[in-house]
């Protein structure tokens, strides 16, 4: 899923690209800023195909009060949900959060969810990626 959104590829072939609104507010540099907390164990971020930064919320939001340019352009990161397992039935949530001005909690400022279901030993998208922004 990471993958994908940060190629703007799809997740499986013939389908369509995935795209987190946003995507740009969790820019930290050149490295998009991402929470450690809910990732996959043993991630290995300097793998990915774009530069990553693990970034904890409360230093994304030290970064903002820095920076002096509002929350959306330097206190911006990315954020897995907690994974919803049902079943055969897995949901898959990654979140652009940012901290609005003076606030002390990230919003989510846009999300992406995906649902998968087991077929054999493998997770299968479930449906077209759902994404909104606010």
């Amino acid at each position: 899923m990471l993958v994908s959104v940060l190629e703007g590829r799809p997740l499986e072939p013939g389908g369509a690209a995935v795209r987190l609104p946003d995507l740009q507010f969790a820019r930290k540099g050149e490295a998009i800023a991402l929470s450690p907390e809910n990732l996959a164990p043993g991630l290995d971020v300097h793998a990915l195909p774009r530069p990553v930064a693990l970034t904890a919320p409360e230093d994304a939001r030290e970064a903002e009060g820095e920076s002096g340019k509002g929350a959306a352009t330097a206190g911006g990161y990315l954020a897995f949900k907690v994974p919803l397992v049902e079943g055969d039935r897995l949901s898959l949530g990654l979140e652009v959060r940012a901290f609005p001005p003076g606030g002390d909690r990230s919003v989510p400022i846009s999300a992406l969810t995906l649902h998968f279901f087991r077929q054999d030993d493998a997770w299968r998208l479930d449906a077209p990626p759902a994404a909104l922004s606010s």
